[in-house]
């Protein structure tokens, strides 16, 4: 079986994992099989610090069952996750759920990034993840476009059966992919233990948290925004299909970026983002605040694939390919540590200003913009 055709199965992979029928109705879905509020922001933490912890050695096994088995289990975890949906009625198989769902998730992660990496090497690699990534995308929109009619009509148990479906067909799906050709270290490869004693690493896996930060805003502040405005919470799946719908632009972006100009780039999307995330603090026009949440989320994403293409070639130059999935892993702890901090603050926060989280992200992302520069490995 060809490349070609692997990427087109894995962009099937990706659509049907994006379709979540009940993402719209995922706080109802659980307070109405009994959970409360605060058990939710507990479901959450659990989900992150799984996840987290599980990084590591996920990516582990994943260097050593290679990458296809790897997308096939995590996929398997996941619709084993969704299952668990029809049947629960108390917190405790909820927090099953949030478990298997935190390890799919960490299996998953770096897997994808290095089996693109690896089939389709270091050329346009943003460009082409981005464009795979879009598919899940498509998927997001088509579900939450379809939600209401799907819920009008079934209710939900419909949305949580349809998404097992489509979960389901994509585990099977995954049967068919092409193991990637796997580049084993050389002699005077670095050992990954040596990777926590480098500035370098530290500086990768600190900007690359950055951009998680600013997805958790988008996700959990628009709508304190919305409500400021006094604009009826509801319309967030608006706001959500819009930005999503922006973001499909992202390849062609990556595409017209000149790869010798990566500092820049950089620099520029975090000032921008910044400067973003500060007018909507400061706005109280709907057009204007409308505007600002829709390109945002796309700003963010950008500076992100370029941090995955410089993951990805860290690892090339310090000769640990075929340690790439642990090591994808370790940047992505970072990403999950911000996660955690971020629900933990907010669950033990409940009537905090929402405002300020703008005005605070928008400032730091400014500054980093500001210091940012090139990164360098170090001499062994």
């Amino acid at each position: 079986m060809n490349v070609k055709k692997s990427i087109a199965y894995l962009k099937l992979i990706d659509l049907l994992n994006g379709l979540v029928f009940y993402a719209p109705v995922a706080l109802l879905l659980r307070t109405s099989r009994g959970i409360t509020i605060p058990q939710f922001f507990s479901l959450q933490i659990i989900l992150y610090l799984t996840t987290c912890l599980a990084e590591i050695p996920c990516g582990f096994i994943t260097d050593k069952i290679r990458y296809k088995n790897t997308i096939i289990l995590s996929l398997g975890l996941m619709t084993l996750a969704r299952i668990q949906f029809i049947f629960a009625d108390s917190f405790y198989i909820f927090v099953i759920e949030a478990i298997l769902e935190g390890i799919a998730i960490s299996f998953m992660s770096g897997t994808m990034n290095a089996y693109i990496y690896q089939l389709l090497g270091e050329e346009d690699f943003e460009k082409n993840m981005s464009s795979i990534d879009n598919y899940g995308t498509v998927g997001f929109i088509s579900s939450t476009i379809l939600f209401s009619f799907i819920y009008k009509i079934g209710g939900m148990n419909t949305l949580v059966i349809l998404t097992i479906i489509s979960t389901l067909i994509a585990f099977i799906i995954s049967f068919f992919l092409l193991e990637s050709h796997y580049q084993e270290n050389t002699k005077n490869s670095l050992k990954e233990t040596e990777l926590f004693k480098r500035t370098s690493f530290w500086k990768i896996s600190t900007y690359s948290s950055l951009f998680s930060l600013g997805m958790i805003v988008i996700n959990y502040f628009y709508v304190v925004k919305l409500e400021v405005l006094g604009i009826d919470e509801t319309y967030m799946s608006g706001v959500i299909l819009l930005y999503s719908f922006v973001q499909l632009i992202i390849p062609k972006i990556l595409d017209k970026l000149n790869k010798n100009k990566t500092q820049y780039h950089v620099k520029a999307f975090l000032c921008l983002a910044g400067i973003c995330f500060l007018i909507l603090y400061f706005s109280n026009n709907i057009i204007v605040t409308l505007f600002m949440m829709s390109i945002i989320s796309t700003i963010i994403m950008i500076p992100y694939y370029i941090f995955s293409g410089i993951q990805n070639n860290y690892i090339d130059q310090l000769n640990l390919h075929d340690n790439r999935a642990t090591i994808l892993s370790i940047f992505n702890m970072g990403n999950n540590i911000v996660s955690i901090a971020s629900f933990i603050f907010f669950s033990m926060n409940v009537n905090i200003d929402g405002l300020n989280i703008f005005l605070m992200v928008g400032i730091l992302y400014i500054i980093i913009a500001i210091l940012y520069k090139n990164i360098y490995i170090e001499n062994k």
